[in-house]
């Protein structure tokens, strides 16, 4: 009886330590997972403005700063 206790112990205590594991694995998963999407992030924000988009970026700037000064007028 005592062996098998034992045994079912030892088996409790590899099962708990490959959950840990697991669970190791899966926080550096994510982690990698995050790391990706902020380089995502990064490359999106290193566009190079082209002559195409210029002119876009342009007019959207001095709408927002238009709108902006109209907001700091307004009582």
């Amino acid at each position: 009886m005592l062996v098998v206790v034992s045994h079912r112990e030892h088996h409790l205590q590899e099962q708990e330590q490959e959950q840990e594991q697991e669970q190791e694995q899966e926080q550096e998963q994510e982690q990698e997972q995050e790391q990706e999407q902020e380089q995502q992030v990064v490359d999106l924000v290193m566009v190079p403005i082209t002559q195409e988009v210029a002119p876009y970026l342009i007019n959207s700037t001095l709408l927002i700063t238009k709108r902006y000064h109209s907001l700091l007028q307004q009582p």
